[in-house]
């Protein structure tokens, strides 16, 4: 038997929609370059006072396993431009389900690139 298979893929709105069946918006959430406490060394910090961002983070992780087992695919999560926000939630989704579907294949992809 094979390996459900996820593709949870970072992209930017300006550079185009992205090529996913599953499309979730974090525009609206912290952007972790103007916000150093949200930085992905700091990303610890999401376990305590970020309880809001890291409540959306785990919505997207449960919506994902609930629907990714019927149909694996790829799951973009989308900000503005694509190398803040989304990059670093997409880290924490994958971390997520790693933790909490281990029998799952994650492939993490940053269309828009890494923030530097």
């Amino acid at each position: 038997m094979s390996r459900t298979t996820v593709v949870l893929m970072s992209a930017g709105y300006k550079y185009g929609h992205p090529a996913a069946g599953h499309v979730f918006d974090v525009t609206s959430c912290p952007n972790p370059r103007a916000q150093a406490h949200l930085r992905p060394a700091q990303s610890k910090a999401l376990m305590g006072g970020q309880l809001s961002l890291r409540l959306r983070i785990l919505a997207m992780a449960v919506y994902i396993r609930k629907v990714g087992g019927s149909e694996p695919g790829v799951y973009a999560i989308c900000c503005t431009g694509g190398r803040d926000r989304s990059p670093f939630i997409v880290g924490e989704v994958a971390r997520t389900l790693r933790n909490r579907c281990p029998k799952w294949r994650i492939v993490v992809r940053h269309r828009e690139g890494l923030l530097e």
